[in-house]
């Protein structure tokens, strides 16, 4: 937790570090800890973390490929019991369904391993539950689904738990693709943004020993690097879509210009508000020197 406060004409600020256990399935370094002493944690792990998938897969009479094995990701707990095969070792334990290699799993310490088991892609009814449905989209040759290499030249192969109808599945597909598409335009924009902020951010430290000039300069910079990269990321966005989608297109483009028109507005209506000022200052003047003689 960080928090700033004020000392006199300087900003201090306090930065108060909390530590937490957690189970982790990767190390973390203690040596970055702002205070190692008495949080230090281990430096290998006894047990990886692993995914074990079977060679041979089959739907029916239909045998998958690798990459549609690899997308049975819907994994549910192994819980495990008392009747299980425990290691002699009297440091492991059976506790809430996983192995526990601790004094006393109820209380945890820093370096004990916790093992637990899952499992994917149930073949058939059992104890664990009823058999997976699957619905796939691939080539068939045979009795084996191979991906399918599309006009485009991209690869067609598609796994949705359930059954479901070919509609349904590629409007799945195109809803995940639009989401991953404003993703990618999301982070671009981003960075945009980090990148003109940190090619402006120089201008405030030639007035950072006047804090209200750099509060203002500081909103002014965010202002128009927020308008330069949305503008920006417009244009780039609207480059790919004008092809295709020639309306689309245009109207980005529009959307894009929309922060510079409002500025040429705002400086026109400006400089005619300020040449009416002056045509009224001279108007005075003249009357009064009219007046005088």
């Amino acid at each position: 937790h960080t928090r700033e406060y004020k000392e006199g004409d300087h900003v201090r600020r306090e930065t108060t570090y909390s530590y937490a256990n957690e189970w982790r399935s990767d190390l973390v370094n203690s040596g970055h800890f702002d205070r190692e002493m008495g949080h230090k944690n281990p430096k290998s792990m006894p047990v990886k973390s692993g995914v074990i998938a079977a060679d041979d897969v089959t739907i029916g009479n239909f045998h998958l490929s690798k990459g549609l094995i690899g997308k049975i990701q819907h994994f549910k707990p192994y819980p495990l019991t008392q009747g299980h095969l425990v290691p002699s070792d009297p440091r492991v334990k059976v506790f809430q369904g996983a192995f526990y290699h601790s004094a006393d799993p109820v209380r945890p310490q820093v370096g004990d391993v916790r093992v637990e088991f899952s499992y994917a892609g149930l073949s058939g009814n059992s104890e664990l539950g009823p058999a997976d449905h699957v619905s796939i989209v691939a080539r068939q040759a045979g009795n084996r689904l191979h991906p399918y290499q599309t006009e485009a030249g991209d690869t067609l192969e598609l796994l949705y738990y359930g059954v479901l109808s070919p509609e349904k599945i590629f409007e799945a597909e195109q809803a995940a693709n639009t989401m991953l598409t404003w993703v990618v335009r999301g982070g671009g924009w981003f960075m945009m943004f980090v990148a003109l902020f940190l090619m402006t951010n120089i201008l405030q430290t030639f007035v950072d020993w006047i804090p209200l000039v750099r509060e203002l300069l500081s909103l002014g910079l965010f202002i128009v690097n927020l308008s330069v990269s949305l503008s920006l990321s417009l244009i780039v966005i609207a480059l790919g879509w004008i092809r295709y989608r020639p309306l689309i297109g245009l109207t980005l483009l529009a959307c894009a210009a929309v922060p510079w028109v409002l500025s040429r507005h705002k400086l026109r209506t400006r400089k005619e508000k300020d040449d009416k000022t002056d045509n009224i200052l001279f108007n005075n003047l003249d009357e009064k020197a009219y007046y005088s003689k």
